[in-house]
């Protein structure tokens, strides 16, 4: 199946899987397509995925954007992190249906994940959309991501003051922000930003905290 056919194949699912679970919010095709599905491959006007390259999407609830990223990279491997088991079963077999080889899913917390050996400080690129503010976000993000990886969070443009916020953050968990990637989505809907961050040094292995407690005490 050619990519922009299972791009709409995708959406489609989504469609008849949001009947059942709340897998993401949209009031019509046309807003599905252009603030999740247009938003989502936004990455791919900055980064080419190389081949062999694993990508972890953080907190991928409806699979964005890390679906529709491994449909356009179908040489790079993807795994999708939720820790709600109804949303990765709904995505596990989406990516059977549409026959990506290049898509593994994990149930799981990224507190606990963290700290495995197979998944810590083990990709190059993390992504993650719509998941925490920044402070709580970076802690989550950090421990899977390799010295000298990167972090890329999809925001709106309003992110200065989660960003300020997140400055204790960056110094405890060894992250330098690297800058913002703004853009426009079409038909208006809205301003939007990619927040790139690199990892400078290993992580000290107090991070991540205990599951629950970078919700409750941010850094």
């Amino acid at each position: 199946m050619h990519k922009e056919l299972k791009l709409f194949a995708f959406l489609t699912a989504i469609e008849k899987w949001n009947q059942k679970l709340n897998l993401v919010s949209y009031k019509d095709l046309n807003e599905l397509t252009i603030k999740h599905l247009q938003d989502s491959l936004s990455l791919l006007e900055i980064f080419h995925l190389e081949e062999g390259q694993r990508i972890l999407d953080l907190g991928s609830g409806g699979g964005f954007p890390g679906i529709p990223l491994a449909i356009m990279s179908p040489e790079a491997e993807f795994i999708l992190l939720d820790s709600i088991g109804k949303k990765m079963t709904a995505l596990k077999k989406i990516s059977q249906e549409l026959d990506l080889k290049n898509v593994t899913t994990l149930v799981g917390r990224a507190e606990t994940l963290g700290h495995d050996p197979e998944y810590r400080e083990s990709f190059g690129l993390v992504v993650a959309r719509a998941v925490a503010p920044l402070p709580i976000l970076l802690e989550y993000a950090a421990p899977f991501v390799c010295i000298n990886g990167l972090f890329v969070a999809y925001k709106s443009t309003n992110y200065q003051d989660e960003l300020n916020a997140a400055e204790n953050a960056l110094n405890e968990l060894k992250m330098v922000f690297e800058g913002p990637i703004e853009y426009e989505l079409d038909d208006k809907m809205g301003s939007r930003a990619l927040l790139i961050f690199k990892k400078e040094a290993a992580l000290p292995n107090t991070y991540p905290r205990k599951a629950g407690i970078p919700k409750k005490k941010p850094l």
